[in-house]
């Protein structure tokens, strides 16, 4: 018997069922951050050639079932008695309607991950699929669901309506002429290994025997691996991937009420009148939003400002303060401005010659100012010098 498992006429032995699940690969494809559930998918024993065909029929349950399928046809439109010439047929027509996979992630903010998590997980039964994994934490859980291909939009938009969506990609991954191509390889394979076992069934040698089932033996490794890719292609797209994060959505601290304290200096005066404004704005969540409405006609944005009226008139000055969130609140003070007095001619001119009066009065004065002391300096000092002299004249008089 040869070492691989196969007898002298060709036919499998039992122990050579081989465990085709999806060990040799994580379920996520190449983008693939979860471990693979622990399920497997064993394939029946079968005759050389049928092994080309499919790994197992499909449970007669699976169509009704919610729960993981145990096992998986490689060649959805044939049965199980199809024979190896009607496969090829069977394997191009299916990859000529496509094979594509579809994955989707998303990021929802909630108030509890477990009881988010518990909700995703019923999703995927209700649409006929099952959970992929699953993690919990108190602060974050993250589910992945498999979800027939035929069921996937409903249960993508199920699973959105958990919490808050902070973030969502999908993408998706035409496989076709890759399905097509393991096909082939596995065909060549199977066409392979059973020329091989003729020629071991003819040979009369021992060495020669030996050799050839060690080049069986390479061939099985082979086909396993091809089948293992085929039945987690045939998965992928069978079994759309939903990967949903749920975190725990933190309250932050309560904001204050917006509230608002709007000073005027001066209230009231005569036009033109000019007018400091101030703004002061607290609680809610900044960067505020300051805006004035003068009552005159004119409007302005900032906190700080200087306004001037320039009629006379009672304003109603409106100011708007609104904050981050888009909170606003409103409050308002009086500007009361009057005309100046009005002059006649005569008056004016009055007013002029007072005015002229008073500026030679003090010019007079300012000159005195300065003149006083020069002349008390030269007094002081002329005066003695002057009797010095008149003494002199005296003496020499009387001399």
């Amino acid at each position: 018997m040869g070492l691989a498992g196969l007898s002298k006429n060709g036919a499998t032995s039992s122990s050579t069922a081989a465990n085709y699940g999806l060990s040799s690969g994580s379920p996520f494809g190449n983008s693939g951050s979860y471990p693979p559930s622990d399920s497997t998918q064993p394939v029946a024993s079968s005759s050389a050639s049928q092994v080309a065909i499919t790994l197992s029929t499909v449970v007669s349950e699976s169509s009704s079932s919610q729960s993981v399928p145990s096992t998986i046809s490689l060649n959805p439109g044939s049965s199980s008695s199809s024979s190896a010439q009607n496969s090829p047929q069977a394997e191009n027509s299916t990859a000529r309607n496509g094979f594509i996979e579809f994955f989707s992630n998303v990021t929802l903010e909630v108030t509890s991950s477990q009881s988010a998590l518990s909700k995703a997980e019923a999703i995927a039964y209700t649409y006929g699929g099952y959970p992929a994994f699953s993690s919990y934490s108190n602060i974050s859980s993250v589910a992945v669901l498999r979800i027939p291909a035929s069921n996937y939009v409903q249960a993508l938009s199920q699973v959105e309506g958990l919490g808050n969506l902070t973030g969502q990609s999908s993408y998706s991954n035409d496989v076709s002429i890759q399905y097509t191509d393991l096909n082939a390889t596995l065909q060549s394979l199977l066409t392979e290994q059973a020329s091989l076992l003729r020629l071991e069934n003819s040979s009369n040698s021992l060495n020669a025997t030996l050799l050839l089932e060690g080049q069986i033996q390479n061939v099985d490794a082979q086909i396993n691996q091809i089948q293992s890719q085929i039945l987690q292609t045939r998965l992928l797209v069978d079994y759309s991937t939903i990967t949903a994060t749920f975190n725990v959505r933190v309250p932050g601290p309560a904001l204050l009420p917006l509230n608002m304290k709007l000073t005027a200096t001066p209230v009231s005066g005569l036009s033109p009148l000019s007018v400091t404004f101030n703004a002061i704005v607290s609680g809610g969540s900044e960067p505020y939003i300051v805006n004035y409405n003068f009552g005159d006609g004119s409007s302005y944005q900032g906190q700080s400002l200087i306004h001037t009226f320039a009629s006379a008139g009672t304003f109603n000055v409106t100011v708007t303060a609104t904050d981050a969130l888009g909170n606003a609140i409103e409050n308002f003070t009086i500007i009361h401005v009057t005309q100046p007095p009005a002059t006649n001619e005569a008056t004016s001119f009055g007013s002029y010659a007072f005015g002229l009066l008073v500026s030679v009065v003090e010019g007079i004065i300012e000159v005195a100012v300065v003149l006083l002391p020069i002349a008390l300096v030269v007094g002081i000092v002329l005066i003695p010098f002057r009797n010095r002299l008149r003494a002199a004249k005296k003496n020499e008089i009387k001399s």
